[in-house]
């Protein structure tokens, strides 16, 4: 493992050239030194230079190790917001799981997560996987591993009271069809069953809530602060270059973003589908 004499000088230099084990061997020295995690959330952002020409698994297997770390050294509150959106969007097994994980790193248990769970169990339902964190890239068969599932009803069973608001979903998903999930997952979610029925603690919370949240992650928020996009010069896939308020000038206009090979539906798929939902109804 390569030796770090300053943690923060070394995240500056990274990048596209930046080798996968360099990388693991970084979150595993932050491991050692948990006071230092902030420097995990600046790995988070997919716009960050490390990431660049990466293929998508290995962009996914990056950056859900950073979050599976948050387990064990705390998970940051600027960090939330990437935890959130990978359980709330992710159909990747190791990106749930990861994100699963880093929840029980949180310094207090909140109800605000459980829809997120929630959702994150629809995600993944029936394509769950057998994945480890042990180390990064474990070569051979997987001996002591784990599953998204597996790791969200572990969850669960942290949160205890304060997940009392999914009792009812819960015991809806156990008592229907579980013949294509294996034993031990079942057991995990009959444990998170009853380790919150049995969890007495008083839960004051608002499920509604999202004031947990840093100033950081208001990308949660439903409402965002208007901007004149009006300046703004835009390219299109032909390279040409336009200026908005000279082309977007006689009708309402939206600009989406969006990968063109991005294969999760409720991401960048969606986003098109709702765009024409949204011309249609326009129209």
């Amino acid at each position: 493992m390569p030796v770090f004499k300053d943690l923060a000088s070394a995240i500056k230099s990274y990048n596209s050239e930046t080798p996968e084990e360099e990388f693991a061997a970084f979150v595993d020295r932050i491991l050692l030194v948990p006071e230092k995690r902030d420097l995990l959330v600046r790995l988070l952002p997919e716009q960050h230079p490390l990431y660049k020409n990466r293929g998508t698994n290995q962009v996914i297997r990056m950056r859900g190790y950073i979050l599976a770390a948050f387990e064990q050294v705390g998970l940051p509150k600027d960090a939330l917001v990437y935890v959130l959106q990978e359980l709330e969007s992710s159909r990747k097994a190791y990106s749930v799981a990861a994100a699963a994980k880093a929840l029980r790193g949180m310094e207090n248990p909140s109800i605000q997560v459980v829809p997120f769970l929630l959702k994150a169990i629809r995600n993944i339902w029936g394509m769950d996987d057998g994945i480890s964190f042990a180390s990064y890239k474990p070569k051979g068969a997987l001996k002591d591993y784990t599953t998204a599932l597996n790791e969200i009803f572990t969850t669960f069973q942290w949160l205890g009271a304060y997940a009392k608001v999914a009792i009812a979903q819960l015991e809806q998903l156990r008592d229907g069809k579980l013949n294509h999930i294996n034993s031990d997952i079942k057991l995990q979610l009959e444990k998170a069953i009853y380790c919150i029925k049995e969890d007495n603690r008083n839960v004051m919370d608002s499920c509604c809530d999202y004031s947990f949240l840093s100033n950081s992650t208001n990308c949660l928020n439903t409402h965002t602060s208007e901007i004149d996009v009006s300046e703004l010069t835009l390219e299109d896939q032909n390279g040409q270059k336009l200026a908005f308020n000279k082309f977007f000038h006689r009708a309402p206009t939206i600009v989406a973003f969006f990968y063109t090979r991005c294969d999760n539906p409720n991401k960048c798929s969606l986003t098109i589908t709702r765009l024409v939902q949204l011309q249609e109804a326009l129209a």
